[in-house]
């Protein structure tokens, strides 16, 4: 349809993705900022407990960091799974003829779920249950904006990442998830652990899981927030 209206040959339309996908990824990290600014104002501004705020800080790093597992797991499990194999195999260059593709509804909807919520938090009463919501978005959008920086632009060149590319540990990472896109596409399904996966892969074991440490940190925010949204505290 869009190639179509707009009489582009599907040539046409991929050499159009570093502009179709920059736009994309300014508007995105254009929300995000302004939304992430009034949280920060809103943080920091009289009202919150130092209870609130130790949770907020809890659920902000937990899931930043946790963010990671997930990513894995829902790669592995669920793109590459029977569900949702024919969104992803856009992403893997079958049936990839527009400027976009099928697989970018992902974070789109991510997104459009995210930020809403985020927005809401700040709108609400001040208490434990809003500091955890609001933590849970800030940690989730922070790794969302890291997600599609490396991936979509150091490693998929879909816009200029302005050298990132030329730091150390970000090439291992790129390199590692490259790796996923040949042959069988298996591992590494993470991102910013690919590297510890592919590692873990030429042993002969799986990847070591989620840090008990990390995993109490995201139950115990999960529990307390949704706790005291149910209090009302």
């Amino acid at each position: 349809m869009l190639r179509l209206s707009l009489s582009l040959t599907p040539k046409q339309l991929r050499a159009a993705r570093p502009l179709a996908y920059g736009i994309l990824l300014a508007l995105t990290i254009t929300m995000i900022s302004r939304i992430s600014v009034s949280s920060w104002r809103t943080t920091h501004s009289a009202g919150w407990t130092p209870a609130q705020l130790a949770l907020m800080a809890t659920a902000v790093l937990s899931f930043t960091i946790g963010m990671e597992y997930y990513a894995r797991y829902a790669h592995r499990d669920l793109w590459h799974g029977d569900a949702l194999w024919k969104i992803h195999t856009t992403h893997h260059g079958q049936r990839n003829k527009g400027p976009f593709e099928h697989n970018d509804v992902f974070g789109v909807a991510n997104v459009l779920v995210i930020l809403p919520i985020m927005h809401w938090a700040q709108l609400v009463e001040r208490s434990l249950g809003s500091a955890a919501v609001l933590g849970f978005t800030i940690g989730v959008s922070a790794f969302g904006t890291a997600y599609m920086v490396v991936h979509d632009g150091v490693v998929h060149s879909r816009f200029p990442t302005f050298g990132l590319e030329r730091v150390g540990w970000i090439q291992e990472v790129a390199d590692a998830h490259r790796a996923h896109h040949m042959g069988k596409m298996g591992v590494p399904y993470g991102l910013f652990l690919g590297p510890h996966e592919l590692r873990a892969a030429e042993r002969g074991v799986p990847p070591d899981p989620m840090p008990a440490a990390l995993k109490a940190a995201l139950l115990g925010s999960t529990i307390l927030g949704v706790g005291a949204l149910c209090a009302g505290v």
